[in-house]
């Protein structure tokens, strides 16, 4: 399983539009200690060196909940997108006025082997962590 606490940015790829690493408000991020915030429109795109079978992604919403976007490449040049899951953990703001916690989640929707895998912000979000399955190297 690759990890991205997002410390930086430099597990990823590449990373498009209006991004920053954002270490404070770690309270209303659940302890969260660092996150990638971004807009709509802004994308993180990650390449592993193996096939990708599965994806969870962590965000907070600190206004309202949007979906993110989730996309597959073989090459890195055209995508294709893939549904996910969302699962919300919110609970309420309570007394440090929490920001809404989900989950995002696929695995099993590769047709082909794919080694990019593009994440698209369609609103105010804060992504605490990226983990992706893929296939292990064959010797």
């Amino acid at each position: 399983m690759f990890v991205d606490e997002l410390a930086d940015f430099s597990r990823l790829h590449t990373r498009e539009g209006n991004l920053e690493i954002r270490t404070r408000d770690c309270r209303q991020a659940k302890e969260d200690a660092h996150r990638a915030r971004g807009e709509a429109g802004s994308a993180l795109v990650y390449k592993l060196p193996s096939s990708i079978e599965g994806f969870r992604v962590f965000a907070f919403f600190p206004k309202d909940v949007t979906d993110l976007k989730f996309a597959v490449s073989t090459e890195g040049q055209s995508f294709r997108e893939v549904p996910a899951e969302k699962t919300l953990y919110y609970q309420g703001a309570g007394d440090y006025g929490y920001w809404k916690p989900v989950l995002f989640h696929a695995k099993d929707f590769a047709t082909e082997e794919v080694s990019f895998l593009k994440i698209t912000l369609t609103g105010e979000t804060q992504i605490g962590r990226a983990e992706i399955t893929r296939t292990l190297d064959q010797p």
